[in-house]
């Protein structure tokens, strides 16, 4: 049966207790036996929290089980950024590769230009890499591309939209861009986005992808 209190507010608030192995053996647990795959979701984000010493083996360990609309894996995808272990750059990098879902390619490139910017020496071959998916024939990932260049393609050079309703978009987008969980996403991924009925999730860090 599902719990607000079981699926959410637990997770969170054992995610808390720094380098605690009581804590952390529970998130465990949960991530990879629960079998609700929004907890599971909840439970990796936590796991990061934590900052444990295994967190990084045991989000990477379960991220790849089959899930409904890659939940499970885009969540970890998530963990793996606010985890910020640099480890996690060649992981993201792995998910974004042709074959994977469209879905998780997204969530991957999103998280992997997020964990990048904390680990300066390794900016440029993020970059690199996320300005290569911007050849991706995805549309997702071109107009999020084109929206961060201030409404630019970063690869034609040609201008998509005006310069100063870019900002009007943006600031849509971080108002209601994802429908009744805006809110909720503003305060905790701090992006403009545009959710969409696939479950796909479009973002833009304005000034960088």
């Amino acid at each position: 049966v599902p719990s607000y209190e079981r699926d959410v507010i637990r997770p969170r608030a054992l995610g808390k207790f720094r380098n605690d192995d009581v804590a952390f053996r529970s998130l465990a647990k949960a991530y990879a036996d629960d079998g609700a795959y929004y907890p599971m979701q909840t439970a990796a984000m936590a796991l990061a929290e934590t900052r444990h010493p295994k967190a990084f083996e045991t989000i990477v360990k379960g991220m790849d089980r089959p899930s409904h609309a890659d939940v499970v894996a885009r969540g970890a995808c998530a963990a793996l950024a606010s985890l910020r272990d640099e480890r996690g750059i060649d992981v993201l990098k792995d998910r974004t590769a042709y074959g994977r879902s469209e879905l998780l390619r997204y969530s991957a490139a999103w998280f992997l230009g997020k964990l990048g910017s904390f680990h300066e020496k390794r900016r440029d071959e993020v970059m690199e890499h996320l300005t290569g998916l911007l050849r991706d024939a995805n549309y997702r990932a071109r107009m999020g591309a084109t929206l961060a260049a201030g409404g630019r393609n970063p690869l034609t050079s040609a201008q998509a939209m005006k310069a100063e309703n870019v900002q009007h978009v943006l600031t849509t987008m971080y108002l209601c861009g994802t429908n009744d969980a805006a809110g909720r996403f503003a305060f905790e991924a701090g992006l403009p986005a545009k959710s969409g009925i696939s479950g796909a999730i479009v973002a833009a860090v304005p000034g960088r992808f």
